[in-house]
Parts: C-alpha cells; structure tokens; sequence
C-alpha cells in the first residue's frame, strides 16, 4: 500500500493502541484510558475513512494492544515445562507460540476492527451525535463481551469450557489502583465500567470537537461539562459510600479468622509433579519449621503437596507438627490420575484430623497450551510431525463449582487462571462463599512481571465485584491477600520462599 495522506490517517488508530497498552498494567498510566480512545473517533469521523478502512484500523488498534498485552506468552521459553530437553524442540515450540501468538492478536484485533466498522456504518459518524452517547458505549462492552467468548472459540479444544471467561483487555483493568472508581463493579461488574470509561471518551472527544468548530454551541457543550461532572461525581460518590460501608459491616464484628499463605519459588519440571520433590520439601518445610505464627487456614500454591506426595494424612501432619493444630484447614493443589487416566489439577481441602478431605475442586478454566491442546495447536503439531507426548502431561476440565463448608468457614477456591473469569467467581459467591482463595503457579511464565500485574488487577476487580477477602497462593509470583474493596492488605515484594499471615473476616 503506497503511503498516501488517506493511509497516513492510520496513525490514528495506532495510537489508540499504543494508549491502551500504555493505560493497561503493568503500566498503569490510568490517565490514558480517559483519552485512549479519541484517536480512533478522530480517525472513524474523517469522510475520507470508509467503512472498510474503518474496520482494518480498528483492527489495528486491536492488534497493537492485544499484541503487547499477550507479550507475556514469550516468557515461557524455554519451554522446560513441557518437556522440551533439546535445542531442537526448543525452537519448534517456539516457532509454534509465534504462529499461535499471531493468530490470537489478528483474531481479537478484528473485535475492535467489527466494532469500528459498525460505529462508522450504522451511526454514520462524520459527525457526533446525542445518540452516540448511547451506541458507542454500548457496542464497546457487547464486543468486550464477545471476545471474551472468542477467546475460547480460537482456541477451542475438547476441554474448552464455554463462556465469557476470558477477560483479558477488559477497560476495567485499567483503573484497578482507583479504589473509589472500582467500587461500581459489585453492581455493573467489569463490563459496567468500561461503559463507563468509553462513555466518557466518547463526551471528551465530543466536547473537543464542538469547541474547535468556528460556530460551536455553548448549549451542546454546556450539556456535555454537566454530564462529564454528573458522571464524576455520581461514579465516586458510590465509591466513598461502599468504602464507608464497608468500613461499618467490618466494624459490627462478623467472624474473624487467621490465614497462611505460601509462596514458592520453583521452576517447573518435566516430570508428572512439576516440581523437584526433596528441593521444594527441604525450603517448604524449613518455612514452617521456622515460624511460630499459627493459622487457621494454611493455603499452598498450585503445584506443591504434601499430602498427595507422601501419600498419607499421618506423615504429612508429621512434618507440620511445628505449624498444625486442631481444626486447622490445609488447602493443597496435586495432580490427580482418575481410574479412567483422566488427569485432574485438583485442589483439596483437608482436616488433617479427618481421614478423608473434607471436599475437592477441579480447575475447571483449563490454559490452552498451557493445560491442554486446542485443535488448532492439535492440527500444526500434526503438520510438524512433532510429538512429545504431550497428551499425558494435559488436564481434563472439572465440572463442579461449590464453596466448601469448614469449621473456618466457606471457602470459594479456584486455580490460577479462573481468576480471569468473573463468571466462575461469582457463582461460588452466589452459592456461599465467605472467602475467596486462589491457588497458582507462574512458573511457566518464569514470574514475568507484565503477566503478574495483569493477574493482580484481575484479582482485585474479583474481590470488589463479590465483596469477599481473596487470597491467592503462588508460586514463582506474588502471594497477596486483598479486601472486599480491592485493597492490598499484605503482599510480598519479590519471589522467594516465604508464608503470609494476616487477618480476615468471613463475609
């Protein structure tokens, strides 16, 4: 394509791109999201722009946010986790992650690529309207919507679970460290902030463009500062109202319990359990052998057991004898072969007074690559004519989602990745749950730190959107315990092996 003055408008939409990625963690430049959006109306309003050209710039806009956001996926190399032991192997899965990598970003491009196209074609933008205040927003979220399904669609797979899980670019990621703007998310959830955020982009560029016109309308930009305030003040005056709340529910006593949480430091491995067995043993127990703190609840990252590594309740309540008392609830995750070889990422919940776990959950939103081959991965395998066997290290997807009742309380566990799905979380709020807790494991990614503030942000959007306490578990990341209003409570500050105690009450 020759570079014309026509083609050179396609800098604009770039730069919404660039401004997404700039406002995304790990970034953070919150401000940007208020504006990130402007250069694309600029470019969708201009009547040189037809339809067609609206939709590639869209999906230009798409490609260079998504791109960068996902750039994480290149930190699983070298891909030791999957068993990968020589040079050659080495390259070839990398060669597979780039394709892979390539298509995923074209294909959630073309999301923000549909969505110009049909700003452009059914508004007819070259000019904005008052109806645009409406329809802008609202094909914002409904495409946000859409590819979170889509996520999972190009990467379908036999353990595909369906649904709106995959919420990654979500533009209420955005604004995770503003306490007083997330509060909104126990009502409208992620996708009511974000028509939140489009809709004041979409007033922003509203107000500049009648202010530049030679013969503005003080009446249109009157209405529009008065709407673009009513918003502000309405938007955080909810939030000073559920952080005082908030502030009075705790202050009426509900149960109050101590928590342990666990971070390790471990690389992953080719075996069936991921990790080296004596190295993790020696460090983990050295941990608990060393603190005097006791705990109600003790949460292990995903990946480490003792339990099902030593195989009996005995030997495992043993070698806690330093850190266990009664009536203490131990969460570890184990690889489980079921009687039919199914193979399940299980996390139990013992009483290690209790001769049988008290209850289990399976993960049920299984990575693709990472857990299990899409048929997509299947099909260039197939044509590499490369085979690792990889089939017997893949997870087969649970199936039910239940808080589990213990003498602490209702526990809502999940495992690494199903903290990107709203829908999983708050069904297990919906059906009791007290406390949130996550288990998982970084290891794969090698604790790349882009990945680690994506899930940290996800997390407290969690805790505010089901007004519980969350904790998350992690190896070869950060462990942190949050606050119904998605506050950091506790945190550590760099990987090593180590255990958090805090604080929290049953909600």
């Amino acid at each position: 394509m020759k570079i014309t003055k026509n083609n050179s408008l396609f800098i604009l939409p770039i730069l919404t791109g660039i401004l997404l990625v700039l406002a995304y963690p790990p970034y953070d430049l919150e401000f940007l999201v208020w504006i990130s959006l402007i250069p694309l109306f600029y470019f969708l309003i201009n009547k040189k722009i037809s339809p067609k050209k609206a939709f590639i710039g869209g999906t230009l806009a798409g490609i260079v946010f998504f791109g960068k956001s996902f750039s994480w996926v290149f930190a699983t190399y070298p891909f030791e986790w999957l068993g990968a032991t020589t040079q050659k192997e080495n390259l070839l899965f990398l060669i597979l992650t780039i394709v892979l990598f390539t298509i995923q970003t074209v294909f959630l491009g073309l999301f923000l690529g549909v969505f110009s196209w049909l700003v452009k074609k059914i508004a007819h933008i070259n000019k904005i309207t008052f109806w645009s205040f409406l329809i802008i927003p609202s094909l914002w979220i409904i495409f946000e919507y859409l590819r979170a399904w889509g996520f999972g669609i190009i990467h379908l797979g036999k353990e595909t679970l369906f649904g709106p899980h995959w919420t990654f670019g979500n533009l209420a990621y955005m604004l995770h460290n503003n306490l007083l703007l997330i509060q909104f998310a126990d009502i409208g959830g992620i996708y009511g902030i974000s028509f939140l955020i489009s809709l004041v982009n979409v007033s922003i560029f509203f107000l500049v463009e009648e202010i530049l016109k030679p013969k503005f309308s003080k009446k249109s930009i009157l209405i529009t500062i008065i709407a673009l305030i009513s918003i502000g003040l309405t938007w955080n005056s909810y939030g000073v109202y559920k952080l005082k709340t908030e502030e009075k529910q705790l202050r009426a006593g509900p149960p109050r319990v101590k928590i342990a949480l666990l971070q390790t430091n471990f690389l992953s491995g080719s075996e069936f359990n991921p990790y080296q067995k004596k190295e993790v043993f020696k460090a983990v127990l050295d941990l608990f052998q060393t603190t005097k703190e006791k705990a109600d609840i003790i949460i292990v990252p995903e990946g480490f057991s003792i339990v099902a590594q030593t195989g009996n309740k005995e030997i495992a309540r043993y070698l806690l004898k330093d850190f266990w008392q009664p009536g203490q609830i131990y969460l570890e995750n184990a690889k489980i072969i079921e009687d039919n070889g199914g193979i399940k990422s299980r996390l139990f919940y013992y009483d290690l007074e209790k001769e049988q776990p008290l209850a289990y959950y399976d993960k049920m939103l299984l990575v693709p690559n990472g857990d299990f081959l899409p048929y997509l991965t299947k099909l260039f395998l197939k044509i590499y004519s490369f085979n690792l066997n990889l089939e017997q290290k893949f997870y087969q997807k649970g199936e039910k989602n239940e808080p589990v009742q213990t003498p602490k309380g209702n526990i809502g566990g999940s495992i690494c990745s199903g903290i990107i799905s709203p829908n999983i979380i708050r069904e297990i709020t919906k059906k009791g749950a007290e406390f949130l807790v996550s288990v998982s494991s970084d290891a794969p990614f090698h604790g790349v730190n882009t990945l680690l503030a994506q899930n940290l942000a996800m997390s407290k959007l969690r805790a505010v959107e089901n007004r519980r306490y969350f904790a998350q578990a992690t190896n070869m990341g950060y462990s942190f315990l949050l606050s119904p209003k998605g506050e950091i409570i506790t945190k550590t500050s760099q990987f090593g092996n180590t255990i958090l105690f805090s604080n929290i009450y049953l909600l």
